[in-house]
């Protein structure tokens, strides 16, 4: 931590300043910041193990963006210089260092005051805007102006009203005019009806610099009182200034967990956001080498669209039948004056509508070409289940002509994919501008029902166009690509504990959900989810407490406390979370929890782990057998993706997610486990303790009920509370870390032995959360 006097321990020595420069030079190579690769052969030379340069990295990169800039280089350079000296790593970058990582510029204050500082903005002290500020709630009647000849409320009217919702947020909380970047992807679960009342709720996500996320969420309240879910996406906006150009965003705080979570998510979403494109054409070009995306689904169940979620309306198959032509469709739209939003151009939510609109002409008459003749007859009407990623690349003002191109690119088993193209043109101008381009994935219904609602219709696939026609034979292949990756993306936000199937084209995502996944029930609280104290544990004595609100905010040290929550998110899952407070700073926390050696001193269930394949210094696939709990068991094994992140607050996120691999198969001998998100949260507390959480979220297991499920849980939390009690012993007798291992990050075995493991596996990935096992080997009895 950093000292108060002027004498400041971490302070910046002038003379090194210039030279930190000179460095950062030469790296960057005339640029303004520098990666991992271009830094990496000068940070080597500290010959600092790689857990601790993991971490002078994370508390140097202020702006969470991957890179170094000069000043942040700087800070980084000067820890580095420290730690070879032999001074520990601080928990929390401390303030001396943050100034010069993050310096106020003259700039950034007038941006910040024309954006902040309204009589009527809300601020704190800091000049920065509360998250909770930005909240924007609508509520819309569905009338008969905007359903269909079903009474379904048309999906284009939904996405107008979402884009109105979160601009209106976006333009709460900068104080400024704000438009339509893009649209993440949009799922329909459920469709509106004629007389529902519509609830949207837009809320700012996270800030980046002149851009924003803003998350808006839709529901219904049915006449008959029953609210239902129907969808949400994440909308991405630009600030514009008085001049119309882009200008810098003021901070929004995240206060509340929920807030802190979403700010969270919406920072890994930017990163996939900016590599989308650059994955689908890798994975196209994959598929087109015959290595598709690694997708352990059957072939016909990813074809078969909604198939599985709808239902269909026949239980046969689809004969065989000539190859049938893809429909092309275009349509011209007039920018009217009511069409416009409040800056001059074209609403975007407009030309959303317009796009669902073209798609669904597109569709009817594809359903037509692709359903059976025996199934003709029975068509209802053609229904978009979801909207793919939108991106506005130019806009369009009142008088512009908008031309809308839909064509459908491939057919599956029981949905269609349309990509419709935008551009735009002047009355008076031959110049064509490309608006957006979007993917719209569309089922045709039929007349039956069941369950109230609409059957699917089966389709006759597509066949690949001619190798000749190199667009639609890329389009048609782009299909399935996009097809395989939505399917992918739905598994890993998914709550069953074996949905995460591994993917190298899908790495950093499959990463990002790992540690989200567990952020997501860390930051539930009362009353959302109620935690069922199971065991409070002081100095020498175990309290049962039966049932009590707890809400994670445990203070005092040397106390354990187990609770227990039932039916997470309404999915039938359930989680165990253990807190206590430990007299260790997170550094050395993080180093007693995820370095194997010292691991094993205080796990007495891990029996051997493997570092299977490292994808860099914070995830690697790992393999884990853990001991059976009784004589005569069975072990348990898991092939687990393991992550570690460290927050901007100082704190660490440790997760750890089980995932299905043909690298490593099951083992004959040992029953293979499945986990959902589980592991450690490590939060700095000012006095330079640490409060641990730990996280197990299981699956409800079928039979694990009444005397026997309640027998399990007291015997999971008694591990976890055993697990915490030598974790305490181990950071009191060594108050100073061990030299982290040096070792590479080759896979290696490692077995437990005389209370040391075997093999230096490096920290950053040496962690298993495997309670869950223990759990499932207490049904072996």
């Amino acid at each position: 931590m950093a000292a108060s006097s002027a004498a400041d321990p971490w302070a910046l020595p002038e003379d090194a300043a210039a030279k930190y420069d000179a460095f950062f030079t030469i790296c960057a190579s005339g640029g303004s910041h520098v990666n991992r690769t271009q830094a990496g052969p000068l940070f080597e030379r500290a010959e600092l193990p790689p857990q601790q340069m993991a971490i002078i990295w994370s508390l140097s990169d202020i702006d969470l963006d991957g890179r170094l800039n000069s000043n942040e280089f700087r800070v980084a350079m000067h820890l580095a210089t420290l730690a070879v000296a032999g001074q520990p790593l601080p928990s929390r970058l401390p303030p001396v260092l943050e100034l010069i990582a993050r310096p106020r510029r003259a700039s950034d204050e007038r941006s910040t005051r024309m954006t902040t500082q309204p009589p009527h903005s809300p601020e704190t002290s800091s000049g920065t805007n509360l998250i909770a500020d930005s909240r924007i709630t609508m509520y819309k009647v569905v009338t008969s102006a905007f359903v269909n000849a079903q009474d379904l409320l048309d999906p284009g009217v939904i996405l107008m009203w979402m884009d109105i919702a979160a601009c209106l947020a976006a333009e709460r909380h900068t104080k400024t005019s704000s438009v339509t970047l893009s649209m993440d992807d949009l799922h329909f679960d459920t469709m509106v009806r004629l007389g529902a009342t519509v609830h949207l709720e837009a809320t700012l996500h996270k800030v980046f610099g002149t851009s924003m996320e803003v998350g808006c969420t839709v529901s219904t309240s049915q006449p008959s009182g029953r609210d239902k879910f129907v969808c949400a996406a994440c909308f991405t906006f630009v600030a514009l200034g008085t001049d119309g150009k882009k200008m810098r965003v003021a901070e929004a705080l995240a206060v509340t967990p929920e807030e802190k979570f979403l700010s969270t998510i919406a920072t890994e979403r930017r990163a996939w956001r900016l590599k989308r494109s650059a994955l689908e054409l890798e994975a196209r070009e994959g598929a087109e080498s015959s290595q598709s995306l690694d997708v352990a689904i059957e072939e016909d169940a990813v074809l078969s669209g909604g198939c599985a979620a709808g239902g269909s309306c026949c239980e046969g198959g689809v004969e065989e039948a000539a190859p049938t032509p893809l429909v092309t469709y275009s349509m011209t739209q007039l920018v009217l004056p009511n069409m416009a939003n409040h800056h001059g151009n074209t609403f975007g939510g407009q030309v959303m509508a317009w796009m669902a609109e073209a798609a669904t002409v597109a569709a009817n008459r594809q359903a037509f070409e692709s359903v059976p003749a025996s199934h003709l007859g029975a068509i209802s009407h053609v229904e978009i289940a979801l909207v793919d990623a939108l991106q506005f690349h130019a806009k369009s003002v009142v008088g512009d002509r908008v031309v809308l191109h839909a064509k459908v690119t491939r057919v599956f088993g029981s949905s269609m994919e349309i990509c419709v193209t935008v551009e735009a043109y002047g009355a008076t101008s031959t110049e064509v501008r490309h608006i957006n381009t979007g993917y719209l994935t569309i089922h045709v219904k039929a007349q039956r029902r069941r369950g109230g609602r609409y059957l699917d219709l089966p389709l006759r696939p597509s066949r690949a166009p001619p190798a000749t026609d190199l667009d639609a034979h890329a389009a048609h292949a782009g299909a399935l690509v996009r097809l395989r990756v939505r399917v992918q993306r739905r598994q890993m936000l998914s709550l069953r504990s074996d949905a995460m199937t591994w993917s190298p084209l899908l790495t950093e995502e499959l990463c990002i959900c790992n540690v989200l996944g567990l952020l997501r029930v860390v930051g539930q609280q009362p009353p959302a989810v109620h935690w069922e104290v199971l065991s409070l544990t002081f100095p020498g004595q175990v309290v049962r407490r039966g049932s009590l609100p707890f809400d994670g905010s445990l203070s005092a040290s040397d106390v354990i406390c187990v609770a227990h929550a039932t039916d997470l998110f309404g999915r039938g899952t359930h989680a165990l979370k253990a807190v206590t407070v430990v007299q260790a700073s997170t550094t050395r926390t993080f180093a007693a929890v995820t370095d194997l050696q010292q691991r094993v001193r205080w796990d007495s269930l891990l029996e051997a782990g493997k570092v299977h394949r490292t994808l860099d210094e914070k995830n690697a696939l790992v393999y884990f057998k853990m001991k059976p709990l009784i004589t005569g068991g069975r072990p348990h094994d898991y092939t687990l993706l393991q992550s570690w992140r460290r927050e901007a607050d100082g704190s660490y996120v440790i997760a750890s997610r089980s995932v299905v691999t043909p690298e490593l198969p099951p083992v004959r001998g040992c029953t293979r486990g499945a986990v959902l998100p589980s592991g450690f949260q490590l939060e700095p507390l000012d006095d330079g303790r640490t409060r641990v959480t730990y996280i197990v979220q299981m699956q409800q297991q079928r039979g694990i009920t009444g005397a026997f499920g309640s027998a399990i849980l007291r015997r999971g939390a008694e591990l976890m509370r055993r697990r915490f009690v030598l974790l305490e012993e181990l950071l009191r007798t060594e108050a100073a870390p061990k030299t982290a291992p040096t070792a590479s990050w080759a896979p290696r075995w490692g077995a437990r032995g005389s209370g040391i493991s075997a093999v230096p596996t490096p920290a950053p990935v040496a962690l298993e959360l495997m309670m869950p096992g223990a759990a499932a080997s207490a049904t072996d009895q």
